[in-house]
C-alpha cells in the first residue's frame, strides 16, 4: 500500500478518519494529492467534510478560506 485515506459517508457528511502515506514516500506531496481528490469529490457531491484526521484538520485550519465551503 502506498497511501490511504479512511473515510465514511453519512447522509451529506464525509467523515475523514485517517490519512497515511508509506514511510519511504513521505514528503512527496502524496497526502496533499489525496486531500485534493477528497475535496474535489466532496464539492462535486455537495458533501460537508468532518475532519477527524489530524492531517486534514490541520490543512483545513491553515487554509480556512479554501475549505470553508465544505468544512462541517
Amino acid at each position: 500500500r502506498i497511501a490511504e485515506m479512511q473515510i465514511a459517508l453519512r447522509d451529506k457528511n464525509m467523515i475523514v478518519f485517517h490519512t497515511e502515506v508509506a514511510e519511504h514516500l513521505k514528503g512527496q506531496g502524496i497526502a496533499r494529492k489525496l486531500l485534493d481528490e477528497m475535496v474535489a469529490y466532496a464539492r462535486e457531491k455537495q458533501l460537508k467534510v468532518v475532519p477527524l484526521c489530524a492531517y486534514v484538520r490541520a490543512q483545513f485550519e491553515r487554509h480556512k478560506e479554501t475549505y470553508n465551503d465544505i468544512w462541517n
